[in-house]
């Protein structure tokens, strides 16, 4: 899996969830490259996990350009 620092600062959370651990990496990398994680203060594991799935969910079902 590809190294960024959000996954690491929810790398607990990640692990006990598995929310990425038989994710398409494609998928993973569009979505860490699309989202601004500037105000990740605010940002929780909740937000990501949510954010993460309609992201999923829109670039599998509606086959997004990028």
């Amino acid at each position: 899996m590809m190294n960024h620092p959000i996954l690491d600062e929810f790398a607990y959370k990640l692990y006990v969830t598995g929310l990425l651990n038989d994710e398409n990496v494609h998928i993973v990398e569009a979505f860490l490259e699309q989202l601004d994680f500037s105000d990740h203060d605010n940002f929780t594991f909740d937000i990501f996990r949510s954010q993460f799935l309609l992201f999923k969910a829109a670039y599998i079902n509606n086959e997004l350009p990028f």
